[in-house]
């Protein structure tokens, strides 16, 4: 017998006896078996191990309670020491499931959507970098911390049948691993996503990464499936990557090949059982050789590729590539990177808003601050002024003199004491505008190294007597920096050069490479979704609040302006370029698209178009004017570019796709069509104001008496129509409230009413009420008495927002909540 063989020799060998020993013994073991169920709480148990558990059970029942041969000690009363101890495991479990489900839930409340922090309007364009990957988002200065959140943010939304690969891309240096690391501690706040770190360059060699990896993969993922490391043993032996640097596995991997099918399959299954995202980051994969790199690009898009698996990788792709290249043949002109990474995102960069006038405040700020110490306040407008005009020339828009202020000051502050400021600032202007003359640059090529005047002035570098280079539009850079042959004063510059660019031993201090810049939205491939609504636009705008994205709009519409080739992917961009001004009111994207109603460029469009003639083009944009899918979404746009137009004294009349009268029939058609789409419940009264709007017929000269721009009388006479002729339609939201402090409210008239486009005089606007049949609509009438004493308290104040005190609390009154108003203007308490 098992017990007679076994147990009882065990007991006895262990000489176990009853007592208080040995029931301190079994509270302790219980201790440690509470442990153990805590942490095996935590983990999926797969039926293997639920297996074992049914055997050991089996096995004690059947001594317990079939044959008693064998006693089992009692620990408590009739409970004997295995009981307990089962017990104690028992417990452990159902403590940690316990904690598990508070976690989880606490999560879901931290996960709650929350209103959204305002992000500071200025960020300090002071970036110091350093070697060592930054951890803490206290020393994220350029809000990697922010995109890690978007990007953790769409892998826990997102469902992945299969595996997805992210790659984040930037040049050496350029905070990679930053990234990665604020990414993983935003992932580590969610219980339902695992982070599993990998680096192939601790792998011994290349054919120990595969191994490395899945070996990795099944420890981590142990601690949260009992039967995860056998699964992945399985998979690794069929895969053959177990251990096969040895003599004996290659041996029999001629003559066994399995098939790795099934094995993988189990994967599947353990990693679905989970039910848990698996974020897989990956760094320095531009640090690797090719055939390691190539070893990694096949766990990602193979062997690794499992369920709900998620790849983040970083790396350098223009080395990859390159690298890449030479292991395998890529077609030309094409990224062996673009097969193995579903999407690729350029690492971004802290943006900023100014211009010219940040630049040099920005310098005073620096100096007053004590972060620029080898210049005055004098020295810094002097140097300012040499240089002022190649920075107009070469940052052209807000985003670029933010952007290359943030470089320079993190490149310059360091080397302030071993270099000119001009010549600093030159050298950052072109590095940043312009890469291949910079680099050029940096090889010299501008120079007469040797010539006549190389031993006179064997100290300086001298530009050479070229015309071709003369003539270049960033000769004016070169020549503020160095000498030419028919400089006055050479000899002096040869003496007395130290620190500056020309001065050969301080020459290569200006090329210190501190810093790359490459910034990509992702967010802004959104815009580009095929016929995308002015409401879809509009939360979009809203989801970016804050976070400088109008030169980012700019800049990118720009950017695709090239990729539309035929009219409908014109009248698509049209469309997008003026949502998006309608949301910006940026005064450059508006000319950028305002470009399209002038034939200025008409050889170019007529070409790549295939327009026949300019009646067709004119056509073509009136139609997209008038669209109807979102009637309301080119007012602003439309109201601007009339009112440019008609302001334009100077423009003439061949030049414009449309005359002024044209552009405003345009906006009366879409002002009547508001109106009749307002009767059937499609538009609201303040989408009809905004289309009246639009329809200005001249502008008022500024010494007039005309108030703001004159309106065509068709459109005055359409509006007042359809306000008599629906007054419902109208009067609800004439007039709202300020709460002034707990008991006074200051009445207000709604601003977006073209008040005195309609009403002439107070007089008129209680005429047009007292004219609103309101028999059998209470709603009606009460808003009608309302409106009409109100007009009558806006005359007796003086004033179209007239101050009321009331007994009640203010903060309980509601806008355009016109019974309420009444009811205070009654004196009734509101409570």
């Amino acid at each position: 017998m098992l017990a007679d063989k076994i147990f009882i020799d065990l007991w006895n060998l262990l000489e176990l006896k009853e007592g208080r020993s040995l029931q301190f013994l079994i509270y302790t073991l219980c201790l440690g078996f509470v442990y153990y169920g805590w942490h095996f709480s935590k983990k999926h148990i797969d039926s293997q191990s639920y297996t074992i558990l049914a055997i050991i059970f089996i096995i004690y029942a059947y001594y317990k309670w079939v044959d008693d041969s064998f006693s089992f000690l009692n620990a408590i009363g009739q409970i004997d020491c295995f009981q307990l101890l089962a017990f104690a495991l028992l417990i452990g479990f159902v403590l940690g499931k316990i904690f598990e489900i508070k976690g989880r839930q606490l999560s879901t409340l931290k996960c709650s959507p929350q209103p959204a922090e305002p992000l500071q309007s200025e960020v300090s364009p002071l970036q110091f970098y350093r070697d060592e990957p930054v951890c803490n988002v206290k020393y994220d200065r350029y809000h990697f911390a922010e995109f890690a959140k978007r990007l953790s943010a769409t892998i826990r939304q997102r469902e992945f049948t299969d595996s997805y690969s992210i790659g984040i891309t930037a040049p050496w240096g350029a905070g990679k691993t930053s990234m990665l690391n604020f990414l993983r501690d935003d992932l580590l706040q969610y219980n339902d996503v695992i982070i599993i770190d990998f680096n192939a360059r601790v792998s011994a060699n290349v054919n120990c990464i595969q191994s490395d990896f899945l070996s990795i993969i099944a420890t981590q993922l142990s601690q949260y499936h009992t039967g995860m490391k056998s699964v992945v043993k399985d998979y690794m032996e069929d895969l053959n990557v177990l251990a096969r640097d040895t003599i004996w596995s290659k041996v029999l991997g001629i003559i066994h090949i399995n098939d790795a099918t099934d094995s993988r399959e189990k994967i599947q299954k353990a990693v679905a059982a989970l039910n848990k995202k698996i974020v897989i980051l990956i760094d320095d994969l531009d640090r690797l050789t090719g055939e390691e790199i190539l070893e990694v690009l096949k766990l990602i898009n193979k062997n690794a590729s499992f369920q709900n698996t998620v790849f983040v990788t970083a790396y350098d792709k223009q080395y990859v590539n390159t690298v890449l290249g030479s292991v395998v043949c890529c077609p030309e002109g094409r990224d062996f990177t673009d097969k193995y990474f579903n999407m690729e995102l350029p690492l971004p960069e802290s943006l900023n808003n100014q211009r010219s006038s940040f630049l040099f405040y920005e310098l005073k700020r620096l100096f007053r601050e004590g972060f620029i110490t080898n210049l005055t306040e004098q020295d810094i407008e002097q140097s300012f002024l040499h240089v002022v005009g190649l920075a107009e020339n070469y940052l052209p828009t807000m985003r670029d003199v933010k952007r290359f202020m943030s470089a320079f000051c993190a490149s310059y502050l360091p080397l302030q004491k071993n270099v000119k400021f001009s010549d600093f600032f030159i050298v950052s202007l072109l590095k940043y505008a312009e890469p291949k003359i910079y680099e050029r640059l940096k090889l010299k090529v501008f120079f007469d190294i040797v010539s006549s005047f190389a031993y006179d002035y064997r100290n300086i570098y001298i530009l050479k007597a070229d015309e071709k280079l003369m003539k270049q539009p960033y000769f004016d850079a070169l020549r503020l920096m160095f000498p030419q042959h028919i400089s006055s004063d050479l000899g002096n510059m040869n003496k007395n050069g130290y620190l500056h660019i020309y001065w050969k031993n301080c020459f290569d201090t200006y090329f210190f490479n501190m810093e790359y810049y490459k910034v990509y939205c992702d967010d802004l491939n959104k815009l580009l979704k095929k016929n995308i609504k002015d409401a879809e636009v509009k939360q979009l705008f809203k989801q970016w609040e804050g976070r400088y994205i109008n030169t980012d709009v700019r800049d990118y519409l720009l950017m695709i302006k090239d990729n539309q080739n035929t009219q409908e992917q014109l009248a698509e961009y049209l469309k997008i370029g003026i949502l998006c001004y309608k949301y910006t009111r940026d005064e450059e994207l508006f000319f950028i698209f305002c470009r399209y109603l002038y034939y200025y460029s008409w050889g170019e469009w007529e070409k790549k178009f295939g327009f026949l003639s300019k009646e067709e083009y004119k056509n073509y944009i009136k139609k997209v004017l008038e669209c109807e899918d979102d009637l309301t979404a080119t007012t602003t746009f439309l109201q601007e570019a009339l009112s440019s137009q008609i302001s334009n004294k100077e423009l003439r009349a061949d030049d414009s796709v449309f005359t002024d009268s044209e552009l405003s029939d345009i906006c009366l058609v879409r002002l009547q069509r508001g109106i009749a789409l307002l009767k059937e419940g499609k538009l609201n009264s303040i989408d009809i104001y905004d289309l009246f709007w639009a329809c200005i017929k001249d502008i008022a000269p500024q010494a007039s008496e005309v108030d703001g721009d004159i309106l065509m009388p068709g459109a005055i006479r359409s509006l007042t129509e359809s306000m008599y002729r629906e007054p419902q339609r109208y009067i609800y939201n004439m007039v709202s409230h300020q709460m002034i402090d707990s008991h006074t409210i200051k009445f207000i008239f709604n601003s977006d009413i073209p008040f005195r486009k309609i009403f002439c005089s107070n007089d008129d606007f209680v005429n047009y009420i007292r004219s609103i049949e309101t028999e059998g609509n209470k709603e009606l009438g009460k808003a009608t008495n309302f409106l009409s004493e109100y007009s009558e308290l806006c005359k007796a104040q003086h004033t179209n927002q007239p101050i009321f005190t009331f007994k009640g609390k203010a903060d309980k009154v509601k806008p355009y909540s016109y019974t309420t108003y009444k009811l205070i203007l009654e004196g009734e308490s509101i409570e």
